[in-house]
Formats: structure tokens, C-alpha cells, sequence
């Protein structure tokens, strides 16, 4: 989580949230083959120059990168103050309508095949056009998105749902999404 200094006196836009979590892309660098991580550089990093500041594949350098995707970035309140803080789970974002976002959708992809790889019950080997279609391409498809907006300030997600409560008393969240109607 970082600080935004935009908005330094908004208590509902205080920090920036990982939507895929980051404790999450850190487990699935360090069982990406060196080989993998070569890849991921070189799909994602023309995508997204600001995390990928390096052509660097180590684990570390892809760890960080990962990590610091400006498309995994969602505007909430200090976790202090959140009363519906998830943890080590995804932080989507939805609009007014209670629609999942396109950002949020794309990397909601890339978190279930992170999910299954990383919690599913066999071992966790990825092959390459596993790597690509189902993690690379979302990563890719979001930091797209994003980019949408980015030339016009954060490049955050527009018309997302107001955050309500009062975050001085540990209740600041986002309402519910609708149902869909069946």
C-alpha cells in the first residue's frame, strides 16, 4: 500500500490498494522459471514502463514489477479505517451500477488462474501458453485499460462506487454490488 498525495486530507482517498494482492503475485513469481520471468518482462513490461522500469528478470526485479502495476492500483482509505479491508483477497472495483469494472474484470482473471495455481491441490507448474493466455494477456488487457485514463491524471477507474461510512470510526467501505437480477 502506498500513500497518494493527491488527496492527502481525503479520508476516503488515502492509500492505494492492490486489487490482485501482492503477497499473491510474489508467491507466483517465485515458482515462474527463469525463463518465465524473461517472458513476463518482455509481454507486460512495454505495458506497463512504470513497474517494469528495467529489462532485469531476476526474481526480485519481476517480484517488484509485479507488484507495482499501476493497472493493479485501486484509490481506497487507510486499511486502518476500512471496515471491508479484504485482506489477502481481491479488491475489485465496481462502478455505480454495481458492474464490475473492465480494469477490475480483466485482473479478477489473472487472480483466479494465480488462485488456482497457487491453492489448487496439484503442484504448481505453469507452461508457457498457460503463462501467457491466462496471466499475461489479463495483465496486458488491464494495464490497457488503465492506460485509457492515465493520460488524463491516475489513470484510475472512472465512475467507481462512492465509498461510504465514516472512516474516523473504522467504517469506510464500498456498498455492496447489486445482485444480478436472474
Amino acid at each position: 500500500m502506498k500513500e497518494k498525495a493527491l488527496a492527502p486530507n481525503d479520508p476516503f482517498v488515502h492509500t492505494l490498494h492492490h486489487i490482485v494482492p501482492k503477497s499473491m503475485l510474489a508467491t507466483f513469481a517465485g515458482h515462474l522459471t527463469p525463463d518465465q520471468r524473461t517472458l513476463v518482462v518482455q509481454l507486460v513490461g512495454p505495458h506497463a514502463n512504470k513497474a517494469f522500469t528495467t529489462t532485469n528478470d531476476s526474481l526480485a526485479a519481476v517480484t517488484k514489477a509485479l507488484q507495482n502495476l499501476p493497472a493493479n492500483f485501486v484509490l481506497g482509505p487507510d486499511p486502518a479505517n476500512r471496515s471491508d479491508d479484504p485482506g489477502a483477497q481481491p479488491d475489485y472495483n465496481y462502478a455505480d451500477d454495481g458492474s464490475i469494472t473492465p480494469r477490475s474484470e480483466h485482473l479478477e482473471k489473472a487472480y483466479e488462474f494465480l488462485n488456482r495455481k497457487i491453492n489448487g491441490s496439484t503442484a504448481v507448474t505453469t507452461t508457457d501458453a498457460e503463462l501467457t493466455e491466462e496471466f499475461v494477456q489479463p495483465l496486458i488487457d488491464a494495464c490497457q485499460e488503465h492506460d485509457k485514463f492515465a493520460a488524463g491524471g491516475v489513470g484510475l477507474d472512472p465512475n467507481r462506487a462512492a465509498w461510504s461510512g465514516d472512516p474516523a470510526l473504522g467504517e469506510a467501505r464500498r456498498p455492496a454490488p447489486l445482485e444480478p437480477l436472474l
